[in-house]
């Protein structure tokens, strides 16, 4: 479903989203400047990003005071480039803090992805997983500056009950040439829900979002270099017949968290949800019924922290 979102006011509010220079995150960032809200973005590319910034305001309703748009400068691939950001956005929304973060960056797992970088970590994980980590956590305990909601965009709903926590970044399928989306989104989606969980449970009153867009017409769906053929193929059968555009899918995200309706469906409880691309929910990832699993892997991400 496409809800309507035509009578929905953002006014007065201040929404960041990593990952809006292009696909998703920029679908999301428009349709809150459409609405009036002020959109902070933040992104790897300078120059992209303050062309969006400039789309934002030209989709903004005219008003006054006029909502502010700003563009925050990230590799969201590295460790210190995430938590350089959360300081500077925290720095920046001061006491007022922001309403809601938008994660959605990053995208399949390619078997091109398993050379480590600087940090010592495959690119897939450091930007699809760890950055989402830093940037929940560091702006919901480390600076308080969320105020309504997290939601992180990426593959809700795939977890299975086996996880290995003794194999987190999954080097065994590095070593043995079997990494690929399907075996990687398992452990990225248990990673994602394990933290959505921890984090609601440290922060009462922020709700905790992971949300599965299905397929999407962006790049990483157009052009999915790396992968296997068969998969290639569906990625463009799936482009062609059953994707919705960024415009359409930005409308769920936007419905749960900004029209009334959508938060009934998310209740007032501040708790860790999952969604499907058509606003119904998803169930949490079977592994973390085991109390140990979710631990480990909670302290295995507090530990790639800076110390």
């Amino acid at each position: 479903m496409v809800p309507d979102n035509s009578s929905v006011s953002t006014r007065g509010q201040r929404v960041v989203v990593v990952g809006a220079t292009a696909g998703i995150g920029l679908g999301i960032a428009l349709q809150f400047a459409k609405t009036g809200a002020e959109v902070w973005i933040v992104g790897r590319n300078p120059k992209t990003g303050n062309e969006v910034v400039e789309k934002l305001k030209q989709a903004a309703p005219v008003a006054t005071p006029a909502p502010e748009f700003r563009f925050f400068q990230a590799d969201c691939g590295l460790i210190k480039d995430n938590v350089r950001v959360t300081h500077e956005l925290a720095d920046a929304a001061g006491d007022a803090g922001f309403d809601h973060l938008f994660i959605t960056h990053g995208g399949p797992a390619f078997a091109s992805d398993v050379a480590p970088n600087e940090d010592g970590l495959d690119s897939h994980f450091a930007v699809l997983v760890l950055s989402r980590f830093i940037l929940s956590h560091h702006l919901t305990v480390v600076r308080p500056t969320v105020k309504r909601s997290v939601v992180s965009i990426a593959i809700a709903g795939n977890g299975k009950a086996d996880f290995d926590v003794n194999d987190i970044t999954l080097e065994a399928l590095k070593k043995n040439g079997t990494y690929s989306v399907l075996r990687v989104a398992p452990r990225d989606c248990t990673i994602m829900d394990a933290v959505a969980r921890e984090l609601a449970e440290r922060n009462p009153s922020i709700r905790f979002m992971n949300l599965n867009p299905g397929f999407v017409k962006t790049p990483a769906l157009n052009n999915p270099v790396g992968q296997p053929l068969w998969l290639r193929i569906a990625f463009k059968l799936c482009d062609w017949f059953i994707a919705k555009t960024i415009e359409e899918y930005a409308q769920i995200p936007f419905y749960l968290v900004a029209n009334p309706e959508g938060q009934k469906l998310v209740g007032t409880e501040a708790k860790a949800t999952h969604w499907d691309n058509g606003a119904n929910p998803l169930p949490e990832s079977p592994a973390l019924k085991t109390p140990a699993t979710r631990k480990a892997i909670w302290d295995f991400m507090i530990g790639l922290l800076p110390q």
